[in-house]
């Protein structure tokens, strides 16, 4: 399950860079088909990649990831498209170094995934895997001899 989509990535970054960084040469005359598939593989391997460190402390894949992953994510996949020297700038490297700090952070408990929304927008709460819940019984004793 990849975390985002091709869409996402147009939104975040707009179309010409993604045209710029998706674009192979050889894919010029068949430009949607290709383009496609590379950013479809790319965002699954980002995903897969999140997907290694989340797992430490949440069950994956995440169900409605929160936009500061899917961000992360639309990050590293962006990385991996634009592989070759011509298309590597200091840019893309530094985004995809960022999403890596933040993602060792989620597994050492350093920072926690935020919960993601619905479909109208709305935030769903989830409790963290990490949270104790305590409870107990009425007391069967009482101080002062009652």
């Amino acid at each position: 399950m990849a975390y985002a989509q091709k869409q996402d990535i147009v939104d975040l970054h707009g179309e010409e860079f993604v045209l710029l960084i998706a674009l192979r040469a050889e894919e010029e005359a068949l430009v949607d088909p290709l383009t496609a598939a590379a950013i479809t593989d790319a965002l699954a391997q980002a995903s897969s990649e999140a997907d290694t460190y989340i797992v430490r402390r949440y069950p994956v894949p995440v169900t409605r990831p929160p936009r500061v992953l899917e961000m992360h994510v639309i990050n590293m996949a962006c990385h991996h498209l634009a592989s070759t020297a011509d298309r590597m700038t200091e840019i893309i490297r530094q985004r995809y170094e960022d999403a890596q700090k933040w993602l060792i952070n989620i597994s050492k408990g350093i920072a926690d995934l935020p919960p993601g929304e619905d479909d109208d927008g709305n935030t769903i709460a989830e409790p963290s895997p990490s949270a104790a819940i305590f409870s107990s019984a009425e007391p069967m004793f009482k101080r002062g001899g009652s």
